[in-house]
């Protein structure tokens, strides 16, 4: 991305999500003096493994009071970064999505399973990474774990677990509702529980944007424009009995799969929206 923009003679600079600061300075003085000056600001893996970026949010938020253009923006990266909102955004959208339960507690949570399919998933608010996936049985369920994740984020997603076609599913990247990069990412474990992931040792196959089936290409830009993300990953699950269940809109996609077309298309939404502005400024990369 900043060898894409340094091309366009544009500067840019990364600055880490902690070194967001409040300014006791009034107004029209900065409220986030750590970006005051730069023209757009992309969050990128913004409080990676750790549940303490929910200010660093709302500090960008109000960056966008001192005329700077913020992708994504902070409420719709939170819409999407928070599992909950994401599953209740969905539903509000009529986008299919497994049979899903918001829970907040352990009697929520026993109350999910009972009712719940043979096999499901206990899923963290926060959605860090596929390590905080864990799938059960539902007479046999990690009770443990969950008690865990309750501890530490109050809330916890109880899903069914799905039989996908081929146990895999379709990650489509999108910039400014374009698709960008499309793979299929092909489950790294065989036992009853196989989860669909390119980063654990999953195989990936790559498709050409424009030949993808015009069913998951429709769901997945109606999913990253009903969220109102300039920049998401979209991941689609098939099923066996041929639906297609959105599992989620990720606000910062993995852009390291040794494929250039989606950091530099990154790099070009950005430059297109700091030549919007009357000035040119920096660009800065808001990265963990």
């Amino acid at each position: 991305m900043e060898e894409e923009i340094l091309k366009q003679d544009v500067e840019c600079e990364f600055v880490h999500w902690q070194t967001l600061a409040y300014s006791n300075s009034p107004a029209p003085n900065p409220v986030c003096p750590t970006l005051a000056g730069f023209g757009v600001v992309y969050i990128d893996r913004l409080g990676e493994g750790t549940v303490s970026y929910l200010t660093q949010i709302l500090l960008l938020q109000q960056a966008e009071e001192v005329n700077c253009h913020i992708i994504n923006r902070p409420l719709s990266y939170l819409n999407a970064r928070d599992k909950t909102l994401s599953s209740s955004v969905l539903r509000r959208e009529k986008i299919e999505q497994p049979i899903t339960y918001i829970c907040s507690n352990i009697d929520s949570v026993l109350s999910a399973i009972l009712a719940g399919s043979e096999k499901m998933i206990v899923k963290s608010c926060q959605g860090f990474s596929a390590n905080e996936v864990k799938a059960f049985y539902k007479t046999k369920p990690p009770i443990t774990y969950i008690k865990f994740l309750l501890d530490r984020d109050q809330m916890v997603l109880i899903q069914e677990f799905i039989s996908s076609d081929e146990n895999s599913i379709w990650r489509i990247d999108i910039v400014d509702q374009t698709i960008i990069v499309a793979n299929r990412r092909y489950a790294y474990e065989t036992d009853d529980f196989p989860i669909a992931n390119g980063s654990h040792g999953g195989h990936v196959e790559f498709f050409d944007p424009k030949k993808l089936p015009s069913e998951v290409a429709n769901l997945a830009l109606k999913t990253a424009r009903v969220f109102n993300l300039d920049v998401c990953g979209v991941d689609i699950l098939p099923t066996t009995d041929g639906k297609l269940l959105v599992l989620e809109a990720n606000p910062e996609p993995d852009i390291t799969l040794d494929r250039y077309e989606f950091p530099c298309a990154i790099a070009q939404c950005l430059i297109k929206r700091l030549e919007k502005g009357e000035t040119r400024k920096d660009v800065i990369c808001a990265s963990n």
